[in-house]
């Protein structure tokens, strides 16, 4: 019985040993797709010419970081200060501080995507 676990402990290491080795260069493919797609985002996406902080093109780490601190307001207002009255603040995310824009983004006619708030 001691051969048998002994056994079955070898080849559950084995499988993962292999599974490790088949792994990493899916790892590195999908990491390297993220990496293009981001960069895409950044430069070259509908939202390149919007103006905000330089790790919101990238990613959501900015937002993220924004909610968790608990001064998110006071964080908005200060990027439409610096930057302006449309502000991006995630890779497909747009603060905007203008009321004048309210009908446009909101206009029955209106391509915007929008979110609910429940």
């Amino acid at each position: 019985m001691f051969f048998a676990m002994d056994h079955k402990k070898h080849f559950i290491s084995s499988v993962f040993e292999i599974s490790n080795a088949k792994l990493a260069p899916l790892l590195l493919i999908l990491l390297t797709a993220y990496i293009c797609y981001a960069c895409y985002q950044a430069f070259e996406g509908t939202l390149a010419k919007v103006p905000g902080p330089a790790i919101a093109r990238c990613s959501s780490v900015w937002r993220v970081r924004n909610a968790a601190s608990g001064k998110a307001p006071t964080n908005y207002q200060n990027l439409h200060k610096k930057y302006g009255s449309v502000v991006r603040t995630g890779p497909s995310h747009v603060s905007v501080s203008d009321p004048a824009l309210i009908p446009v983004i909101y206009g029955i006619s209106s391509k915007f995507m929008k979110v609910s708030v429940n």
